[in-house]
């Protein structure tokens, strides 16, 4: 799994809550829905 192009964005529902930051791909996927996807170690 890969993300690229990652941005700050701002979703309409805020499911881990309103202190944190929310990241969105360049096709759309959110950095969070993405997060059990992932099979190495991220960065960003």
């Amino acid at each position: 799994m890969e993300l690229k192009n990652v941005v700050i964005y701002s979703p309409e529902k805020k499911p881990v809550g309103d202190a944190f930051l929310y990241f969105c791909s360049e096709d759309g996927k959110d950095f969070y829905d993405s997060l059990d996807k992932f099979t190495k170690k991220y960065k960003l």
